[in-house]
């Protein structure tokens, strides 16, 4: 794992390929080879392992994100798709696998399908403001700037940081509200001045 990190690919390759050679089916082997590959532009070998960690672990969603993500990379849209579909199946309340699916399908030009993998993540977790950050940015990109403001209102509502608190005033700048983030802005520099 320490290889993959410092971005000696070959070699973190040469070394998966020998621990499975004490452990072939190990899946946490399986799943860090498969993306190595992946990195590597070897799509074929991280297809096969992506593809038989699938048949293996039906119902693993994190099997299935491996698997949509290496698809991606391969430009396979339509199995990435498939792919992410099944993990947000199996777990509707994981983040990655809906914050996956939604990018894919604005990418593809599903932007109404997005926005509603979205809406469903939220339903089932209205308490992480991710989702209404997602959310901003499905709509911004379709320039609903009002709409947006009003989704990173609800995630700075439920975490107050600096993170969302400065994702909000940047949403209000960019709905033309100046004075309004301006305002936010300064009564949070104001109630938190050992954090500014």
């Amino acid at each position: 794992d320490n290889q993959t990190r410092t971005d000696n690919l070959p070699r973190a390759r040469q070394l998966a390929i020998d621990a499975l050679q004490s452990r072939p089916l190990d899946p946490t082997i399986q799943r860090r080879l498969a993306l190595i590959h992946s990195r590597l532009k070897e799509h074929d070998e991280a297809k096969l392992l992506a593809n038989q960690l699938a048949e293996r672990y039906p119902d693993d969603s994190e099997i299935h994100q491996l698997r949509g993500r290496v698809l991606l990379s391969a430009g396979e849209h339509a199995g990435a798709l498939a792919s992410f579909q099944t993990a947000v199946r199996l777990t509707p309340s994981d983040y990655p696998a809906a914050g996956q699916l939604a990018a894919l399908q604005a990418v593809t030009g599903n932007h109404g399908q997005a926005l509603l993998t979205v809406e469903n993540y939220i339903n089932t977790q209205p308490g992480d403001p991710q989702g209404y950050g997602l959310k901003a940015r499905l709509l911004q990109r379709n320039h609903r700037f009002a709409d947006a403001t009003k989704a990173l209102a609800t995630a700075q509502k439920i975490s107050p940081d600096a993170i969302w608190t400065l994702r909000y005033v940047e949403g209000l700048i960019k709905s033309n509200d100046f004075d309004e983030g301006f305002s936010i802005a300064e009564q949070w520099l104001v109630d938190r001045p050992d954090e500014s």
